[in-house]
């Protein structure tokens, strides 16, 4: 989970499904706190063992698990990455710059951006080897 510039995350073996009041759950199973410099992070996404964020300063960043530090952060879109997800090897970042970009997940290169929505891109989602993005241009683009 996510709260301004600072991710959560949980040891979801200790969230027993038992009744419990607010004092009880308050960090109840909070595991560690990942805390980097973007100005707020807006999602997540895990490819494999690593750990990738995006945020409101335009950069989307690889976690190193082991230290849970910040281990590079990758530089290309515009404006806000809203959203992470990955597929055939490469991650696959939305921004409000209205693009979607292909990184290649060893050197974090851009190999790929696709442009056609005329607003911010929102979501992105892959499926039956389709990638999906919806935008506030009230669209929903299939990518092939």
């Amino acid at each position: 989970s996510a709260s301004g510039s600072r991710m959560f995350t949980w040891d979801l073996r200790k969230v027993a499904a038992t009744t419990m009041d607010d004092a009880q759950r308050a960090g109840f199973g909070r595991y560690e706190t990942l805390t980097g410099r973007a100005q707020g992070v807006a999602g997540h996404h895990m490819v494999g063992d690593r750990l990738y964020t995006s945020a409101v300063d335009n950069g989307v960043r690889l976690w190193d698990m082991r230290s849970l530090m910040v281990k590079s952060k990758i530089v290309g879109h515009g404006d806000f990455v809203r959203a992470l997800t990955s597929a055939a090897g490469r991650l696959i970042s939305a921004s409000d710059d209205k693009t979607i970009r292909l990184w290649d997940l060893e050197f974090h290169d851009c190999v790929k951006i696709l442009r056609g929505h005329t607003s911010y891109i929102t979501d992105i989602t892959v499926a039956r080897g389709r990638l999906f993005s919806a935008s506030m241009d009230k669209t929903v683009r299939v990518w092939a």
